[in-house]
């Protein structure tokens, strides 16, 4: 039997109830570092059910998608690895090598969900902040869907086979709306090819190769969360898009997927176009070249094989997983993965010349006809002097209950009136209901996995929680 040994591992993942040996070899593993934690994956729950013989491991059936999820968002932020070797001699490593790949997939997209948050959101309100002098002028993007009713739709990404398809691209600026964002702005710019619609949706400081584009008239699709001097960078008009889930301010999400080439090909589908077509959506490289264009290479992310010669990263898999089910979801349109690289299952791969298009009117025409038929102005109610009072007395309540518990411990304040008066007013602040309370539901996970199970939830997570909230607000002021 091997020995565990992970070294800078904050969670390990096991195959299979351990036997005996091992079961003792973990438990040492595990008091080696209070902050460590094994998860037991199991495919026979009924084999052999127990308890787990430590409180930080965590046992989950392999077949329940909601479990597996369940104990990703328990432990994230933390590190993964994975054994060697399964838990006791009934199993299969083959079989493990799947189960594996299966919760790794679960756990890193809930990771790169929560890594929104990780400076608890302040880089995003930063953002917002930044961006709410544009929102007098832009236009609810939403006001155009169905518009474009059954014209085709090109999603163009920025991967190497671009190349191969801008000779034929240029001939269907009248056949076809032209879709492009991002690092793609940059790659059809290097063309002299400009889109129908672009989209910018990145939070993160721009590199270089961003305004290497000359895309600047293009309308422009975004979202709030998007980094200020992407759109400032923009003279086209500028079309405003409800975020995920995770974004703030919004009366409702609208689900764009993984990047911006999901983003786009969602809202082709929205605006009505049929067929849309991937152009250079590879989501996979060769490692000498990741970008049509000549432009330099992504800033990171781990390379994973994907046979013949190409290699992908592991937020490209969630991007070609989200687009398979994004297009079983909507069998009304007609699907074409014209580009290289990964397959995306149910999406057919033919060649962009096997297709044929019929003449449209003026597109580029339509395009600006539409817009200018669209209302302007996005959140209209909205007011960064008003937000920043809220976070002022966000943080003034959370200190009051704070002062409160102090007086009253070790009573229960769920029976105390003053404390449910307090808690009252922090949920009517508009600081608290569209961004400290997003942020506190990631963030809770990791409060409540280090606090001691027989504290009072009031004066443990609860007292935590009023913690952080009041920091989240006293750092918000200062932007």
């Amino acid at each position: 039997m091997q020995t565990v040994s992970l070294s800078s591992a904050d969670v390990f993942c096991v195959y299979g109830l351990p036997d005996e040996e091992f079961s003792s070899e973990l438990v040492e593993w595990l008091e080696e570092n209070p902050q460590r934690y094994v998860v037991v994956l199991e495919d026979e729950m009924g084999e052999r059910l127990f308890n787990a013989f430590h409180q930080r491991i965590r046992i989950c059936s392999v077949d329940s998608e909601e479990s597996l999820k369940q104990i990703a968002w328990e432990l994230v932020f933390l590190s993964f690895d994975y054994a060697t070797h399964v838990g006791n001699a009934s199993k299969d490593e083959e079989k493990m090598q799947a189960v594996f790949s299966r919760f790794s997939f679960f756990q890193e997209g809930i990771h790169l969900i929560a890594s929104d948050y990780q400076e608890r959101g302040l880089d995003r309100l930063r953002n917002f902040l930044g961006n709410s002098s544009l929102f007098s002028q832009a236009v609810e993007g939403e006001s155009l869907f169905g518009a474009f009713s059954k014209i085709p739709a090109i999603i163009c990404g920025a991967g190497p086979s671009l190349e191969r398809e801008i000779p034929y691209l240029r001939n269907l600026k009248d056949r076809a709306l032209l879709f492009a964002g991002g690092t793609t702005l940059s790659s059809l710019s290097c063309f002299s090819m400009r889109p129908h619609f672009g989209g910018v949706i990145d939070p993160h400081p721009p590199s270089d190769r961003f305004f290497s584009h000359l895309a600047n008239e293009v309308p422009i699709f975004f979202q709030s969360r998007a980094h200020p001097a992407m759109l400032k960078s923009m003279q086209g008009p500028l079309l405003k898009i409800a975020g995920s889930g995770n974004d703030f301010f919004e009366a409702e999400a609208f689900d764009g997927g993984w990047n911006v080439s999901t983003f786009l090909t969602a809202l082709a589908c929205h605006l009505g176009c049929s067929p849309i077509i991937l152009v250079g959506v590879d989501l996979a490289q060769q490692k000498e070249k990741t970008y049509a264009g000549d432009l330099e290479r992504s800033e990171g992310g781990e390379l994973i094989a994907a046979g013949d010669g190409m290699y992908t990263r592991r937020d490209w898999l969630f991007a070609a997983d989200w687009l398979s089910q994004f297009a079983k979801s909507h069998p009304e349109v007609d699907w074409v993965n014209a580009s290289d690289g990964l397959s995306i299952q149910g999406i057919e791969k033919r060649n962009l010349r096997q297709l044929s298009f019929e003449r449209q009117a003026d597109l580029f025409g339509m395009v600006h006809s539409r817009i200018q038929g669209a209302q302007k102005g996005i959140f209209p109610n909205f007011s960064a002097e008003k937000l920043l009072h809220s976070f002022a007395k966000v943080s003034n309540l959370c200190g009051e209950i704070m002062a409160l518990l102090e007086r009253i411990f070790p009573q229960p304040p769920e029976k105390n009136g003053e404390y449910a008066l307090l808690e009252l007013e922090i949920e009517k602040e508009m600081a608290y209901e569209h961004f400290i309370l997003p942020i506190w539901d990631v963030w809770k996970h990791v409060f409540v996995r280090q606090i001691p199970k027989d504290m009072p939830q009031a004066y443990g997570v609860g007292l935590n929680q009023w913690l952080f909230m009041k920091g989240i607000c006293d750092d918000a002021r200062k932007i």
